[in-house]
This record gives C-alpha cells, structure tokens and sequence, in this order.
C-alpha cells in the first residue's frame, strides 16, 4: 500500500511540474506599452513603402503590411497574458494573414496557367 501510494504521489508530480505557459514570466506593462508604440511605427513605416506602388501591387503590400502588424499585436498579447486563448489567437492571426491574398496574383506579368491535363502554347 505504501507503494502505490508512492507511485501515485510521483504520478501526480509528474502532471504538476512541468507547470502551463500561463504561469511563466510575462512582461510588464510598460514593456507592453513600448512594444505596441513599436509595432504602430513599424506598421506606419511598412505602409508608407508601399506608397510608391500601384494598382494591385499597392493592394497586396498594404495587406501584407497590416497582416504582420495583427500578427506581431498577437504576439505581443501573448507575452503580456501569457493565456492559452491568447496564444490560439497567434495562430489564427497568423494563419488568416498567410492566406489572405492566396487566390489573387502577385503580378499581372505572370504567364497564365493552363488548365489541368492541357497544354499552354505561347504565341
């Protein structure tokens, strides 16, 4: 009997130790604060490069530039909470800012795909 209540002591230890990410060492406010500043400045910077675009070049790089800003917010929500939830949201975040623009194209030179099984003859 004193067995197995040993054993199930170290059970229990071994579920208690390695302890959730909600109690690992977040960071402080005004830390959190200096990372929002920083991410506004980067977005403001992204968004004035992609001034000098047009058209759907302009597009996809101001959606690219606000795609890396939600993705660095959640992150920084995520070292600041340090939740569970918080840390789903960084994955949605980055996932929805990865396909975002995927079934528009990158450029208008781009030479066009043939449907499947046929050929594309370039004149």
């Amino acid at each position: 009997m004193k067995d197995l209540k040993t054993v199930a002591a170290a059970l229990f230890l071994a579920g208690v130790l390695p302890l959730p990410e909600a109690y690992a060492d977040t960071m402080s406010k005004g830390d959190y604060a200096a990372g929002k500043t920083r991410i506004g400045a980067a977005y403001k910077a992204d968004v004035s490069a992609c001034a000098s675009r047009a058209g759907n070049a302009k597009d996809i790089c101001l959606q690219e530039a606000k795609g890396k800003e939600r993705v660095a917010l959640a992150e920084l929500e995520y070292g600041y909470t340090g939740k569970q939830a918080d840390r789903d949201k960084v994955r949605v975040v980055k996932a929805e800012s990865a396909n975002a623009y995927e079934g528009r194209e990158r450029s208008t030179n781009q030479v066009p795909r043939p449907p499947p099984g046929r050929l594309l003859v370039l004149r």
